[in-house]
């Protein structure tokens, strides 16, 4: 069994609940335990291996060391998610009557995922309109949130320990007023308050292509992870997200958002990673000239497949620019 395969197991979402016995079989023949649970760290997904390692796989003949480092980062996960959320719940409350939508793992942790602790929150991203910027910043100082410039387009909000990312423009400021429909499509979240939307699950998806679309899509494994049960229709929940994408909503909003190329990468990426998402990935893929696929395929595709540390490659820097 091969890295990747491997992380496919560790990964699932579909896992029978019950924990499997100590004297299993191991599940994980020739695996090098210490590669992978540093893969696992260095993808996002340690936390999700953890608890399947523990909780489904009965260890798999993980080694004790491997198994405590994991459990350490679920652990040290959930602390700092529930810091984290308890943060945005009360940013949210002191800004009162500001329209937000959450994006990201901010829309993710606990609801597309069955535990908050599986996904983890580097940061918090949060579409808002650039009018409402300072009333934000406004509700965030009594919790000493101060605006600290850019990244990658959002204006950062941070005390030093939770940084929220405010984007008003995820689709591109060419795209005009696009963001206003995952206002008006999304879904209230109501434990963070009336005014809070998660996106429709199409504009979920696209808008998560959009930003991954930023750096080639050059990302952890997590970001796919969060892809695969996007276009599967967030199986494990059933919740915010209780049935599979629009296909015929998503490729007309994907074109009209210029993503075409953009969705056809991250849906043939997310395939490649997690086969069981194939079919339904597959229904969601626009129309790419087959020229345009080739050149596609072999300077963002292929690439970024590869489970290194180190996965930009440099000579399809012309062939990204096809993405834009």
């Amino acid at each position: 069994m091969d890295a990747l395969e491997a992380l496919r197991l560790l990964t699932s979402l579909d896992l029978p609940s019950r924990r499997a016995p100590r004297s299993a079989p191991p599940a994980f023949p020739a695996v090098d335990w210490a590669d992978l649970a540093d893969l696992a760290v260095f993808h996002g997904v340690a936390p999700l291996a953890a608890y399947n390692l523990e909780y489904r796989l009965g260890g798999a003949g993980a080694p004790d060391d491997v198994h405590d480092a994991l459990l350490g980062y679920y652990h040290g996960t959930l602390s700092d998610n529930v810091f984290k959320l308890v943060n945005l719940k009360r940013l949210l409350s002191e800004a009162g009557d500001v329209p937000v939508v959450l994006l990201e793992a901010a829309a993710y942790a606990d609801a597309l995922y069955p535990h908050v602790a599986f996904r983890a929150l580097p940061e918090l991203h949060l579409l808002v309109r650039r009018s409402d910027f300072p009333a934000l910043a406004r509700a965030g100082e009594p919790m000493d949130l101060r605006l600290e410039g850019e990244e990658d387009g959002a204006v950062v909000l941070t005390d030093q320990r939770t940084r929220f990312l405010l984007h008003d423009a995820i689709f591109g400021a060419k795209r005009g007023a696009a963001e206003d429909a995952l206002f008006e499509r999304g879904i209230v979240a109501k434990a963070f308050g009336p005014k809070v939307r998660r996106p429709a699950i199409e504009d979920a998806l696209l808008a998560h292509v959009a930003m991954l679309s930023r750096g080639a899509f050059a990302a952890p494994l997590v970001d796919f992870v969060d892809l695969r049960e996007l276009v599967k229709g967030s199986p494990s929940q059933q919740s915010t997200w209780d049935r599979k994408p629009d296909a015929a909503a998503v490729k007309d909003r994907a074109h009209a958002l210029g993503l075409d190329r953009e969705l056809w990468c991250a849906l043939r990426i997310t395939s490649g990673f997690f086969p069981d998402a194939e079919a339904d990935a597959r229904a969601l893929e626009p129309e790419v000239p087959a020229a345009v696929r080739v050149l596609l395929e072999a300077g963002i595709v292929a690439p970024t497949r590869n489970l290194d540390r180190t996965r930009v490659n440099r000579a399809a820097e012309e062939i990204r620019k096809l993405l834009t």
